[in-house]
């Protein structure tokens, strides 16, 4: 998280400010002789303060979370209003219920906030429990030096969600999150103790295969996609395959991360290769890394004339 600091120690303000006006909006509404007109507004300053810190990527965690406070903030402060107005105690009372409930949704979104925060800086990812994608090329990295002392294997798959496109035209916003969780907790299950899974991107999941050569990670990826098959067969897990109207299936491309390659490089061309050859649904490709003159000769035909 870039500004992970700046928007955790913004949360804290934003709740100061929160509890602040409650108490005084609370205290209007309680003091003897006092009237609702009185009330003051809702506003928290420090809640948009974090504006600037907050990623412009609509799916990002901190996106999606800061979207939703500033929704309930508006909520209450429209909720106030209504309180304000020359309305019966008993509506007014009404007002007050909804004004109490969305107090505790912004106390409740803000420290879940907070948590995933602190989830996602750790290398977790709080929608599916897998590694995140922040900690992906550190963990790599380490994973790689470790090979080099023991002079062992490390097997990497990258798995692309199939036909997204439909995928995303038949699920809403909540039951494309839903897919995502679906699919790691399968990968959990298939993954032996000491490999990692990582959420990469809403569409790519990334298997860091320990002690394991290429081939080696093939047998285990063709497990997950036996699993993932059969978990649809029950009546449990036919819930999206009834709302796309098929399976939902991965194509893979596997291969072997040898020392000194370029991480980033990699897993580029990983994905590159699900996109070229995967020519049906659950395609398992074998990756073989270019060459460095390959790199060299594509780098040259992308310039510009």
């Amino acid at each position: 998280m870039m500004h992970y600091e700046e928007i955790i120690e913004g949360l804290g303000h934003a709740l100061d400010e929160h509890l602040t006006r409650m108490a005084q909006i609370n205290k209007t509404l309680l003091l003897s002789g006092a009237s609702p007109v009185d009330m003051p507004g809702y506003d928290n300053q420090p809640l948009q303060s974090l504006r600037p810190y907050i990623s412009p990527n609509e799916t990002s965690l901190d996106w999606q979370s800061f979207t939703r406070l500033n929704e309930i903030q508006e909520a209450l402060n429209e909720t106030c209003a209504k309180i304000r107005q020359n309305v019966t105690p008993d509506v007014r009372e009404t007002f007050y219920a909804e004004l109490c409930n969305l107090s505790n949704e912004f106390i409740n979104r803000l420290r879940r906030f907070e948590l995933d925060l602190n989830k996602e800086e750790n290398g977790i990812d709080p929608l599916t429990g897998l590694r995140s994608q922040t900690a992906l090329l550190r963990d790599l990295e380490r994973e790689l030096s470790a090979c080099a002392r023991r002079k062992d294997y490390l097997g990497v798959a990258l798995g692309k969600i199939d036909n997204y496109a439909l995928v995303d035209s038949k699920l809403n916003a909540d039951q494309k999150k839903e897919l995502v969780a679906f699919i790691a907790s399968i990968l959990r299950q298939n993954m032996r103790l000491y490999d990692d899974g990582y959420r990469y991107n809403e569409t790519l999941f990334v298997l860091s295969l320990k002690h394991t050569d290429q081939l080696g990670a093939i047998a285990g990826i063709e497990r997950f996609a036996r699993m993932l098959d059969e978990v649809q067969n029950t009546l449990a897990g036919r819930k999206f395959a009834d709302l796309i109207g098929q399976k939902v299936t991965l194509s893979y491309s596997v291969s072997r991360l040898e020392v000194g390659t370029n991480i980033i490089e990699f897993l580029q061309g990983l994905k590159r290769d699900i996109e070229e050859n995967a020519t049906e649904s659950t395609s398992i490709l074998e990756y073989e890394d270019e060459s460095n003159l390959a790199k060299y000769l594509r780098a040259m035909e992308e310039i510009p004339d």
